[in-house]
């Protein structure tokens, strides 16, 4: 709408209106989306036939035009769905997704080939929600575990693996347009940050929950150096804690490398991950919560690093962690010297 207004020569008071709309506009549906998501969160599936009927044709119509409208890249402003809607069919699906359980696994065959179109686009706020929602799907299309039983785990099953379909296609094509975003020369600007967290966190949760599409033990050593997440502080929680769980579980060896390879660069992003992060404008935190609030881990997986590096100290020999050690810098090395208990006394 506003590269329509600036086309048709509007004046300055035209184009300020123009503005004062697109804000509402955003506001609005920002509003409406958070109202159903703190619905959701509350009623769980139990929502999902009442939400599915009040807006699955709209979520539906939005990325339907938007994915044809890329496709056939048409030029039309006029045939252009606004940034909001796009963003707010996106946040709601995955609302859905992430809260509704099987029933509301057909909206990963909704929503990703849009999801994965945006993960280009020019809009930061689009380029962030969608590399969201694609990690989303990553997670919840992933094969189901094969210990579940019963009936309803059955159910369960039969419907993941049909999702599941719709990801395998896209699969390599959204890992290239995410490191593309993460790799880009404005990554790490504020206005960008915040896409390139989200991207950082869904190759992860890819690599995590889909090894069967990618080749993990080739994608993290690369992820590894471009972390941690700085700007989304909620996502950088998430993102870290499910990395420190593959280090200390099953999937340890796809992060380590063949011969602990990636072990300096493993430390040197636990150590990024885990040095302390200053209060605003130069004031002490009021509280131990609102200290962990403003870390780039939580207090929990901070303290599960410290378990996971004695556990090397223990296990590997001396020379291999010594080698490693010796590739970090002077601030790396300190921040994995300080335990979490000496933070805040």
């Amino acid at each position: 709408r506003m590269k329509s207004a600036a086309i048709q020569g509007f004046d300055e008071g035209e184009y300020g209106l123009f503005e004062e709309v697109e804000a509402w506009e955003k506001d609005l549906l920002t509003s409406v989306e958070q109202g159903v998501k703190s619905l959701l969160e509350i009623f769980s599936g139990s929502l999902f036939g009442h939400v599915h009927q009040a807006f699955g044709k709209t979520i539906q119509d939005i990325v339907k035009s938007l994915t044809e409208r890329r496709a056939e890249a048409l030029g039309g402003e006029d045939k252009e769905q606004s940034e909001s809607a796009c963003t707010f069919a996106f946040c709601l699906g995955i609302d859905i997704l992430e809260t509704c359980g099987p029933e509301s696994l057909q909206y990963i065959d909704v929503l990703l080939p849009a999801l994965v179109m945006s993960l280009g686009s020019q809009s930061p706020d689009l380029r962030q929600a969608a590399a969201y929602g694609v990690g989303v799907c990553a997670e919840k299309s992933a094969p189901p575990d094969s210990s579940s039983s019963g009936g309803e785990a059955a159910a369960a099953a039969a419907a993941v693996v049909g999702a599941g379909s719709g990801f395998a296609g896209l699969a390599t094509h959204a890992l290239g347009l995410l490191f593309n975003m993460i790799a880009a020369e404005d990554s790490q600007t504020e206005d960008c940050g915040g896409a390139t967290d989200n991207a950082l966190s869904a190759v992860l949760k890819i690599c995590q929950y889909r090894p069967d599409l990618c080749q993990p033990e080739l994608i993290l050593p690369s992820l590894l150096t471009y972390l941690p997440l700085r700007f989304d502080i909620i996502e950088a929680h998430d993102a870290h804690r499910r990395l420190v769980a593959m280090l200390t579980g099953p999937s340890a060896h796809l992060v380590l490398g063949q011969d602990m390879a990636n072990l300096p660069a493993v430390l040197a992003a636990l150590a990024e991950m885990i040095v302390p992060q200053p209060a605003e404008d130069e004031e002490s935190f009021s509280s131990h919560d609102e200290f962990w609030e403003h870390q780039l881990v939580n207090k929990e997986t901070r303290e599960s690093i410290e378990m996971f590096l004695h556990h090397l100290q223990a296990t590997l020999p001396e020379a291999i962690v010594k080698q490693a050690w010796e590739q970090l810098d002077t601030n790396q090395k300190k921040a994995l010297q300080v335990s979490t208990s000496s933070l805040i006394e």
